[in-house]
């Protein structure tokens, strides 16, 4: 999803590097995020897209509902 928005808003795919994301607090296991999505985690998370499965935390190996996934979709094209 951060791809195809990146590619869609910005022209390339670069691994989110020109997604800006200031400020945003890190999540406390975010040392278990992938690395290549990182820059559009934190991305979604600025703009108020996602943000985490409580306690600061985003649970990347946990695997997303449906219903999250389509709500982070929707959220993702407005």
């Amino acid at each position: 999803l951060g791809r195809v928005y990146e590619l869609v808003h910005i022209r390339k795919i670069d691994g989110g590097s020109d997604l800006s994301h200031p400020t945003v607090t890190k999540f406390v296991d975010d040392s278990s995020i992938a690395a290549y999505a990182k820059n559009y985690i934190y991305y979604f998370v600025s703009v108020g897209v996602i943000n985490g499965v409580g306690n600061n935390c985003f649970a990347p190996r946990q695997q997303m509902t449906r219903e999250a996934a389509l709500k982070t979709a929707v959220a993702a094209v407005k």
